[in-house]
C-alpha cells in the first residue's frame, strides 16, 4: 500500500459528533484513488464505477492528520480496480478500509474505452492490453510499472 496523500482534519470537515464527516472522507478517497487509477492507466479520463463495502473502523478528530493509501488490485480491458486504506498518520490506526474501487476509462463521449492508447497507422488506435494483463499476472511479485518499482502490492 502506498500512502501518498495526507489531509489535516479541520473544523469544516467535522460532523455533529465532532468527528470527521464520512462524506468528506469519501470525497478525498475518491479523488486520490481516481488520480492513482488515471496515472496507472496513463489515461486522464477515469470515472468511478463502483465502491465495495466501506468499513469505517475508527473515528478521526479535529487536528488529526490522516493519510490515504492506494494499491493496484486488478486490471481489465477498460477498468482498473484498486484497494484503499485510510489511517491516522501519528497513531497508524486504520480509519477506513475499502476492499475495491473500480474505475473505468472513458472517451470524450463518456463511453468506456481501452486505456493506454498509442496512435497507430491509418489513424487507428491500439491498446497495450496484453501488457496490462502481464502486470496482472505479476501483481504479487516485485515489478516495475510505468516507471515506478513495486516490491509487493499485497503487503
Amino acid at each position: 500500500m502506498r500512502f501518498l496523500t495526507r489531509k489535516l482534519v479541520q473544523p469544516s470537515d467535522l460532523n455533529v459528533r465532532g468527528t470527521l464527516f464520512g462524506g468528506r472522507l469519501l470525497a478525498w478517497v475518491d479523488e486520490e484513488a481516481a488520480i492513482f487509477a488515471s496515472v496507472e492507466a496513463r489515461h486522464n479520463k477515469v470515472v468511478t464505477k463502483s465502491i465495495s463495502a466501506i468499513d469505517f473502523i475508527a473515528p478521526a478528530f479535529q487536528g488529526d492528520i490522516i493519510e490515504i493509501g492506494v494499491r493496484l488490485k486488478s486490471v481489465g480491458r477498460t477498468s482498473i480496480a484498486v484497494e484503499v486504506q485510510v489511517r491516522n498518520l501519528v497513531t497508524q490506526k486504520v480509519i477506513v478500509n475499502i476492499d475495491e474501487m473500480i474505475f473505468v476509462c472513458v472517451d470524450e463521449n463518456g463511453k468506456p474505452t481501452l486505456y493506454n492508447f498509442e496512435k497507430g497507422p491509418n489513424d487507428t488506435y491500439k491498446c497495450d492490453y496484453e501488457g496490462m494483463r502481464e502486470v496482472q499476472k505479476r501483481i504479487t511479485n516485485g515489478f516495475r510499472l510505468f516507471g515506478r518499482y513495486y516490491e509487493n502490492l499485497w503487503d
